[in-house]
C-alpha cells in the first residue's frame, strides 16, 4: 500500500484501475456527464481523482484525460443543437474546458506636452 502524508493510502493501484473502467463508463452512459456528477456517484470528492487515484494508476491518469474530451465533445455537441440553453450552457463549458472569452481592447493613447 502505498503511503500518504497521514500514512498508508486507501487508494490501491487495483482500486483505481476499477475507477477508470467505471469513469468511462459513467461518461458513455450519461448524456451530459461531469467529472463531479460521477464523484458523487462514488462518494468521492472529484479532487481525489488528480490527488490521489491518478498519481497511483497510469490506467486512471489516462481514463481521465479521455473522459475529460469525452465530458467536453458531449456538452459542444449539446451547446450547438440547442439542447442546453445558451447562457448556462456556455458557462459550464468554460468550467469544464480550456475555453476562454477573447477580449480586444483599443485604446487611443494621446500624448500631452
Amino acid at each position: 500500500m502505498k503511503r500518504g502524508p497521514k500514512g498508508p493510502s486507501k487508494y490501491t493501484e487495483d482500486y483505481a484501475d476499477q475507477k477508470a473502467d467505471e469513469l468511462l463508463a459513467y461518461v458513455d452512459r450519461e448524456p451530459l456527464p461531469l467529472l463531479k456528477g460521477f464523484a458523487s456517484t462514488q462518494s468521492l470528492y472529484h479532487e481525489v481523482f488528480t490527488t490521489a487515484l491518478a498519481p497511483v494508476s497510469e490506467k486512471f491518469s489516462h481514463a481521465l484525460k479521455i473522459a475529460k474530451q469525452i465530458i467536453e465533445e458531449k456538452w459542444v455537441r449539446a451547446l450547438a443543437g440547442s439542447k442546453v440553453p445558451p447562457a448556462p450552457g456556455i458557462f459550464i463549458l468554460k468550467n469544464i474546458s480550456d475555453m476562454r472569452d477573447e477580449h480586444h481592447v483599443k485604446s487611443e493613447h494621446t500624448e500631452r506636452k
